[in-house]
């Protein structure tokens, strides 16, 4: 048996995240696993002046057919498994990547489309099928033909379109929204940033100063004020650029910016969170705009960048990183994997990640944690429920339910039938779901928080936890009033405080049947 079979037979772990990293160590004959989501943290969603659309994420040519197109791609590069061995230290490594189904996700997305009671989702999983290479997605609007439908501001109607795409299950589970407003609107666009989020449940913004054609006017205080704006909700704000111009002047933007935080009030300046859109693309070896990218409140997406240019920007902004830069940071802290679809296609999004998965990026101080990093963490670490926790606002019917399995049973199945049967069965809404981490970030052990809203009191939020006990036993928290996620370290029935959390309001033992849990969760909302 060769070391590539070894790898292979040896891994006795059930199926988990989009991309699997397995390392085998030669020496010790131990197989190290890490489990990489995938965020493409710059798409469009809507219908653009210039004729592009994609305004139904399932259809055909929609944001799931190029989450499909890019599996296709990926597959067909790495041919199934991809593997290489490599030397560090005096021992041989063997790295093996393989794409997997994020498992709850997969199988509430299965079981829904075989509940069918909505007649909504008979072909949910048919559409969904080798779409997930991508775990999550970020969209935002076009220049869309129907901003100015509503009076309210420009985009109003753009962000009401995102908001119902985003926030709405299916959809809720893989999408992440952002909404866009024009900062020469200024108090209407500042507003229009409060209705995005607090009303729109929206989670970040863009901004296009080409096509709203204030490119030259990136430093004017009018932008610096819709920054500040959110600042306050701590979300990230995407911004398109044109040219090197600017790039910089963008760079000059975040420095005003975080000079009038420093007077305000320091402790809000980690919640400036600027990506700067294409910055590689056509610059690559450039100090200056690799300083903008490197810049503490910054990072940018690698859209645009396709072929033998992805390699050459990641290693290359790695080597000018580590030599000018000595802050704690890791280089790859300040790159994101964006698509731009529709506007870029399969082959830029596969050749980027494959760059990131090759050989040579290994070979010359590229890491697992790199690959993280770039592929999703970044954004998902800006995602504003980890800076402000979401809190159990409303009174609740608190209760909580352990699942368990027999013999050959899917845990991840259970659970994602009990899920989908609260959907089809017209109790909840699925708003979001929010990862967990094991103590740390990058650490996934399958444990996640979904804010649902009752279907007879829609403007209601409910948080419900899914927490792993032991193997093969899950746990379903509804929270009660004042309870606060935490998103690191779980929840530990050895932790005293964690037990109370944990068995306080519980009303059922456990089940292994669906049925039996969705009868009792329901009663909750």
């Amino acid at each position: 048996m060769n070391l590539i079979q070894k790898i292979i037979s040896g891994l006795k772990f059930k199926v988990t995240i989009m991309i699997v990293i397995e390392v085998l160590n030669e020496k010790t004959n131990e197989i190290s696993k890490t489990n990489v989501l995938l965020v493409d943290a710059h798409s469009h969603l809507g219908s653009d002046e210039d004729g592009v659309k994609n305004m139904n994420p399932l259809a055909p040519g929609g944001t799931f057919d190029f989450y499909a197109r890019l599996t296709t791609k990926m597959k067909e590069k790495m041919g199934g498994e991809y593997a290489f061995e490599m030397d560090k230290n005096g021992t041989k490594l063997i790295y093996n990547f393989r794409i997997s189904p994020l498992p709850t996700i997969f199988e509430l997305y299965r079981k829904t489309s075989e509940l069918n009671k909505s007649f909504k989702n008979t072909d949910l999983f048919t559409k969904s099928q080798n779409s997930w290479i991508i775990d999550q997605g970020v969209v935002f609007p076009f220049q869309d033909t129907f901003r100015f439908n509503k009076p309210d501001a420009a985009y109003r109607a753009s962000n009401i379109n995102i908001s119902r795409n985003t926030t709405t299950f299916p959809l809720s589970c893989r999408l992440i929204g952002y909404g866009r407003c024009d900062p020469q609107e200024k108090i209407k666009a500042i507003n229009e940033v409060k209705f995005a989020i607090e009303q729109l449940g929206l989670r970040g913004l863009k901004l296009h100063p080409r096509s709203e054609q204030w490119l030259d006017n990136i430093k004017e205080s009018y932008v610096m004020d819709v920054l500040l704006e959110c600042v306050k909700y701590s979300i990230p704000v995407v911004f398109d650029t044109r040219g090197k111009k600017s790039i910089l002047d963008i760079k000059e933007l975040i420095e005003l910016t975080r000079n009038i935080l420093i007077k305000k009030d320091p402790k809000l300046i980690h919640h400036l969170k600027i990506q700067i859109a294409h910055a590689p693309a056509g610059n690559i070896g450039d100090d200056e705009v690799y300083e903008a990218i490197a810049d503490p409140n910054s990072i940018c997406d690698i859209s645009m960048l396709h072929g033998g240019a992805c390699i050459k920007f990641y290693l290359g902004f790695k080597k000018w990183y580590d030599e000018t830069h000595k802050n704690g940071k890791r280089w790859s802290e300040h790159i994101a994997f964006g698509s731009d679809y529709p506007y870029f296609f399969e082959k830029h999004g596969s050749d980027n990640i494959f760059a990131l998965m090759s050989e040579q990026f290994f070979e010359n101080g590229g890491n697992i944690e790199d690959f993280q990093n770039i592929m999703g963490l970044n954004i998902l670490k800006w995602m504003p429920e980890y800076a402000f926790p979401p809190k159990q606002e409303t009174s609740t019917k608190s209760m909580g339910i352990y699942l368990y399995t027999n013999n050959n049973e899917n845990i991840n199945e259970i659970e994602g039938e009990i899920l989908a049967a609260l959907s089809e069965f017209q109790v909840i809404n699925i708003n979001k779901i929010l990862f967990m981490w094991d103590k740390k970030w990058g650490h996934l052990n399958n444990e996640f928080l979904l804010e649902v809203s009752p279907l007879n009191n829609p403007t209601e939020k409910i948080l419900m936890a899914s927490i792993n006990i032991t193997n093969g036993i899950k746990y379903l928290k509804i929270f009660q009033k004042d309870d606060i996620f935490r998103p690191f370290g779980g929840y530990k029935l050895y932790n005293a405080n964690d037990k109370l959390f944990l068995l306080k309001n519980q009303v059922f033992d456990s089940t292994n049947n669906p049925a039996q849990a969705f009868n009792v969760l329901k009663e909750a909302f």
